[in-house]
């Protein structure tokens, strides 16, 4: 009786693992370097990056292996993934400007009326930086005009000098040659930070130029939007 017991448990086993390998034991399909389709219970490695199917006993598809891709597929993937993500990042900011118009903006009177009125900021930025620099530019010229002055009555002193007896001590021509010395330095110093300031300033100049110019083309945009937005021809 034990053994019969016995004997019923082990062919029972021995079913249910016939049965389990059975059902992992798929049947696998490849294609081969001809493109032909072929079929087995283990792939060839040399197709295993090709992809595959696995199959069933019926013969249907349980699951699906693809194909490895290759550097260059990957890199184009990534470059249009890149290009629907900066796609989508456009639409957002676009989204963005125009609740935003919208908010602020009620009409297109009132978009012309800040349009001017930035202009109009702009232009007296523009115009004291112009007058700024007419007065450095007056500043440095007096300097320049000076020293040329001067330069001709030291030239012109040293011509007679040559002619005459010095009798003057030696110690007080070294204070006089000092004094000369630190005021050709300050008038350097003086030329070179105006030239710094009217090059700043010009810098400034352009940038504010071209800050109207843009502000112009903004609310342009501004009010062609808006008409869209709101659907007025």
């Amino acid at each position: 009786m034990i053994k019969k017991y016995l004997y019923l448990i082990i062919s029972f086993t021995l079913i249910t693992s016939m049965l389990i390998s059975n059902a992992h034991a798929r049947m696998k399909c490849w294609k081969n370097s001809d493109g032909v389709k072929e079929c087995g219970d283990k792939v060839p490695p040399e197709y295993t990056q090709e992809g595959y199917q696995e199959l069933s006993k019926g013969g249907i598809v349980r699951d699906q292996t693809n194909r490895v891709k290759t550097k260059e597929e990957l890199k184009k993937e990534k470059v249009e993934a890149d290009a629907i993500a900066r796609q989508k990042e456009k639409e957002k900011i676009r989204k963005s400007r125009d609740k935003m118009l919208l908010e602020t903006f009620t009409s297109i009177e009132e978009i012309k009326l800040a349009k001017e009125e930035k202009i109009q900021a702009i232009g007296s930025t523009i115009k004291i930086t112009e007058k700024r620099i007419i007065k450095l530019q007056y500043q440095l010229d007096d300097i320049i005009d000076n020293n040329s002055i001067a330069n001709q009555i030291d030239d012109e002193e040293n011509f007679e000098d040559d002619d005459e007896e010095n009798f003057e001590d030696e110690d007080e021509e070294n204070c006089e040659d000092e004094d000369e010395e630190n005021c050709e330095d300050n008038s350097r110093d003086n030329v070179e930070s105006l030239k710094k300031q009217i090059s700043e300033n010009e810098n400034h100049l352009k940038n504010k130029i071209k800050e109207k110019e843009k502000t112009k083309r903004l609310y342009i945009e501004y009010i062609a939007r808006f008409k869209k937005l709101k659907g007025i021809d």
